[in-house]
């Protein structure tokens, strides 16, 4: 299975479905949108750093989940601030990689929500973090890219128990 089949399937339920009632499709929606960029960069970030740490931390196992201290979407999201922070010395300061840093929190926030908090009425407005991030995702595989070209990725060790 891919990550784009969960981008597929928001897209699928984005089109007709109000029989299932508009906040639950958007609470769906929002769940599927962001495993699909989850799992993209996740991936992503795998191929392009190729440290077995950072695979471990990402796609962890029961004892994978001992080794270290930290889970992976939070992990991930740490990943990508330290990415954004280092590349500002790599090129003219450009506020893309802040700014998926923003949105993708954002839509983590946004999908807790969406699954956990049936008290809090969800709205179209969540389903557009999950837009400006997919716009941008080229821009922060590129700086991963050159910052593995001069190793100068981000530090794994200090989530080591």
């Amino acid at each position: 299975m891919e990550p784009i089949e969960f981008k597929n399937m928001a897209c699928y339920l984005s089109n007709g479905h109000e029989e299932l009632g508009n906040e639950i499709l958007l609470r769906t929606i929002i769940n599927r949108y962001y495993y699909y960029i989850f799992l993209h960069i996740r991936d992503w970030i795998i191929k392009l750093d190729g440290r077995e740490e950072v695979r471990e931390i990402l796609i962890p196992t029961d004892d994978v989940d001992r080794k270290y201290s930290i889970g992976a979407h939070t992990f991930l999201l740490k990943y990508i601030k330290e990415v954004a922070n280092k590349s500002k010395n790599l090129r003219p300061y450009d506020n893309t990689l802040d700014e998926i840093t923003l949105f993708l929190g954002n839509l983590f926030d946004n999908r807790k929500k969406a699954d956990y908090k049936l008290d809090v009425v969800i709205t179209n407005v969540e389903l557009e973090d999950a837009k400006e991030i997919e716009e941008n995702l080229e821009v922060l595989f590129d700086t991963i890219a050159q910052l593995q070209g001069m190793n100068k990725l981000p530090n794994c060790n200090r989530y080591l128990k």
